[in-house]
């Protein structure tokens, strides 16, 4: 149409602006339907926003607690290794500076004057091997209250005013809870080292933060205790021991000090119920 109105002298002049003016207006024109529909394109609804939000709560939080669980365990396994590494110094220590061919023949041996261990002195010398935070000097002291492996119940020996040895005496300078004593149990003489790794935080579960760390014989080989048999319930009736026999720890264990048996398959990174698998990653949540 407004070719039509382009005639006459300078006709082809006026023709050739008029495509001018045509192209420039289909090009605005173009470039604002593009704009209308980039523009919506990035646009979005309420629901769409809601739909969006949701999915992501979702996926947070079916992923977010594995994360931290993850980070939990993580934090517990190098926990762990710098007990044992404490604990495996200390007697490395305490065997060459006391000159003794074997720590383990010494402070079990009779002592008449202390009793049948010599659970005091070995108490005393020990702490000349760690570094101390703090010293608990009363049997009064308060401790968290534990529970078994699974989470299920309360540990049994919690109740420190029967089960005093499982009692910290020391506060280590990482923050552990370590007691060291000699004692008889089910399985046989030994040396004991009983340690929380991160003292009173959390999980406060045998098997995760609290382990047992033994020498059993004469060659003064720093140990965990590790269970011997898991029991069924048939099997435990009217026997002694009930909580402690086969020193357990399984997922399937019921009895009251599941996990003291622990520390062995902590390790040696193996998972006690399953074999195929390592022990952190088996460890329950």
């Amino acid at each position: 149409m407004l070719n039509s109105l382009y005639v006459g002298g300078g006709g082809t002049k006026k023709l050739a602006s008029s495509r001018k003016f045509d192209k420039f207006v289909k090009k605005k024109y173009s470039l604002n339907i593009m704009n209308y529909i980039f523009c919506r394109k990035l646009g979005f609804t309420l629901s769409e926003v809601l739909i969006t939000l949701a999915i992501i709560g979702i996926v947070a939080a079916l992923t977010i607690p594995n994360l931290v669980h993850n980070f939990q365990i993580k934090t517990l396994r190098t926990q762990f290794k710098e007990a044992q590494s404490i604990i495996t110094q200390a007697v490395g220590m305490m065997k060459a500076n006391e000159s003794l061919p074997s720590l383990y023949n010494y402070y079990t041996a009779y002592d008449s004057e202390n009793g049948y261990y010599r659970t005091d002195e070995f108490a005393e010398d020990i702490k000349q091997y760690v570094k101390i935070q703090k010293e608990f000097n009363d049997t009064k002291t308060e401790v968290p209250d534990y529970y078994t492996y699974d989470g299920s119940r309360l540990f049994s020996s919690s109740d420190t005013s029967q089960y005093v040895e499982f009692k910290p005496s020391l506060i280590l300078a990482n923050g552990a809870y370590f007691r060291a004593y000699p004692a008889g149990s089910l399985d046989g003489i030994s040396l004991y080292f009983l340690i929380d790794i991160n003292g009173a935080k959390g999980p406060n579960k045998l098997g995760h933060d609290f382990f047992q760390f033994i020498i059993k014989d004469s060659r003064d080989i720093v140990d965990g205790r590790k269970m011997t048999k898991l029991y069924t319930d048939e099997e435990l009736e009217d026997q002694n021991y009930q909580g402690m026999l086969g020193i357990p720890c399984s997922i399937k264990s019921k009895q009251s000090s599941n996990g003291i048996g622990c520390t062995w398959y902590a390790m040696h990174d193996i998972c006690p119920d399953d074999e195929t698998k390592g022990y952190w990653e088996c460890l329950p949540k």
